[in-house]
């Protein structure tokens, strides 16, 4: 199988992070964001391709700090873990809102949870990773406007 993009990886991770997040709300929890891109790896990644992948795992969660989705304490140097991560109230109400575009679910968090439940089943093929990318923009670009609108 051939690596994925930075990009796809990315929204991924994303989705995975958001749902763990969402479902501990409002405890914070740590997150280890190698051992979440280890979940995700397609078989036989490895090398260079491996290490790609897992510095884009530390950066989507400085990403999503830094946009103020997620809020973190501080990271232990041993591990690479960060402490006490808890969404925003930004990632809150993205989580929160029914984005009409999609389908299926009401909510962005229920769309999350269907399109992982077809990863658990299948792994990442492209039907997932277009519906990933489709969340992710719906997220990145409705973020404001929601904030905007509570």
């Amino acid at each position: 199988m051939v690596a994925p993009t930075n990009l796809e990886f990315f929204e991924t991770l994303t989705l995975a992070l958001f749902q763990q997040l969402y479902q501990s709300f409002p405890v914070p929890i740590d997150i280890d964001p190698m051992k979440l891109a280890y979940s995700f790896l397609p078989e036989n990644v490895e090398g260079e391709d491996g290490l790609r992948l897992f510095g884009a795992a530390e950066h989507t969660v400085a990403f999503l700090k830094r946009e103020g989705f997620i809020e973190h304490g501080d990271m232990h140097l041993d591990d690479g873990t960060y402490v006490d991560v808890s969404l925003t109230s930004k990632g809150l109400l993205v989580m929160d809102s029914m984005p009409a575009p999609l389908s299926g679910s009401s909510t962005v968090a229920g769309e999350i949870r269907d399109l992982l439940g077809e990863v658990a089943k299948d792994g990442v093929k492209d039907g997932v990773r277009e519906g990933a990318k489709r969340i992710i923009t719906y997220i990145l670009t409705s973020a404001s406007s929601i904030m905007s609108a509570s």
